[in-house]
């Protein structure tokens, strides 16, 4: 219990009522040597001024005591009256109890990232945060607010997170690679992104979590002549065919103004060819068509397909037609070419006719072919 003094004023603040035996009003409380000329019962009044005297509202207050007992000549005082108001302790969320200092202060500081504003005027302590506080917290997919001052930091797929302290730590389950090693060379990710493009034939197409590899370089072709070309061969000329038209061309690797086929990509390839003459004559003995690789693979060279007696193994239903066809399939490096050849030996001269038969189109005399697969 507490003992307000605002309507008195000076010493003798007590009730009548205290006033006992010995009374004294003092702005000290009492000490164990105040023993004389006090009887037991006797009262100290302990006047405490006012906190802030400035301030109309903040009063004075007293506190009581009573002389109990005298010991080897020392006074015994029992406190049995505080004054109002009195601050006692603090207790904190750790460490214990925190008693006023010998002002009657406790002091409330403010600790890492928190400071402290007193204001006396209106017995107020404002704790704030120094700096912004976040209050939602935005990721790459929606938005997390705290809850209860507490904000949970999980894993996803193939990611971890372990707390300890003020850390938290995300993990990458599992080994993430660093380095990429290619066939030549190696690739490190640049910013987390590692670029994956398509070579020579090649288109890389992203989606998702997949890189789909395809290849572009799907080609094939059919091409043979418009029309007749005279005396190309009969005494030995080897003539190479200027195919000049195409039925299909996938890819356009085929040329109808050289009547070449050149590989696009490293691979292995099939090549067909028919070729028609006329206009042979008895002497000519020999002839031959050629499929002609030039460039740097394996099967460069003349794949040529013999056949005896032209004009004995000609058709003579049609005119004396002599046709003789081949195929091959090689491997072939990007840039190799395959051109068709024809050559009659034996006559008396390159009289021979290169003939694209009735009918068509296609003419009797015709090229063809596709690459199989990569390499």
């Amino acid at each position: 219990m507490g003992y307000p003094t605002s309507d008195i004023t000076g010493f003798n603040a007590l009730p009548i009522s205290f006033r006992g035996m010995n009374y004294r009003s003092d702005t000290r409380p009492p000490a164990i040597s105040d023993n004389k000329n006090y009887l037991v019962g006797s009262i100290w009044e302990h006047l405490i001024p006012p906190v802030n005297p400035s301030d109309p509202n903040s009063k004075p207050t007293a506190d009581i005591y009573m002389f109990i007992a005298r010991h080897r000549g020392n006074a015994i005082w029992q406190k049995f009256g505080e004054s109002e108001g009195e601050l006692t302790f603090l207790t904190a969320d750790s460490g214990g109890p925190v008693p006023p200092d010998a002002n009657n202060n406790i002091n409330v500081l403010g600790g890492t990232a928190i400071n402290t504003v007193g204001v006396p005027g209106t017995n107020t302590i404002t704790i704030n945060v120094d700096g912004d506080v976040a209050t939602q917290y935005d990721a790459d997919a929606g938005t997390a607010i705290p809850a209860l001052g507490i904000l949970n930091v999980l894993g996803g797929t193939s990611v971890s997170t372990v707390g300890a302290g003020n850390t938290i730590t995300i993990n990458a389950d599992g080994d993430l690679a660093s380095t990429y090693d290619c066939d030549t060379g190696s690739a490190t990710p640049a910013a987390g992104i590692l670029e994956v493009f398509g070579g020579t034939g090649l288109a890389t197409t992203g989606a998702g979590n997949t890189i789909t590899i395809d290849s572009t370089a799907e080609s094939a072709f059919a091409a043979d002549i418009i029309a007749n070309i005279l005396n190309v061969t009969g005494a030995g000329a080897i003539f190479e065919i200027p195919f000049d038209r195409t039925q299909f061309n996938i890819g356009g690797d085929f040329s109808i103004v050289t009547g070449i086929y050149t590989a696009p990509v490293d691979g292995v390839y099939e090549f067909n060819t028919c070729v028609s003459l006329q206009n042979l004559s008895a002497g000519m003995i020999s002839g031959l068509i050629n499929l002609e690789v030039k460039g740097t693979g394996p099967c460069v060279g003349q794949w040529s397909q013999v056949r005896n007696n032209p004009l004995g193994t000609a058709d003579t239903t049609v005119g004396a037609v002599w046709r003789h066809s081949g195929s091959i399939t090689v491997q072939l490096d990007a840039n190799d070419t395959v051109n068709v050849e024809v050559s009659v030996s034996g006559g008396v001269g390159d009289t021979a006719t290169l003939s694209i038969g009735s009918g068509g189109p296609p003419s009797r005399t015709w090229f063809s072919g596709s690459k199989l697969f990569d390499l």
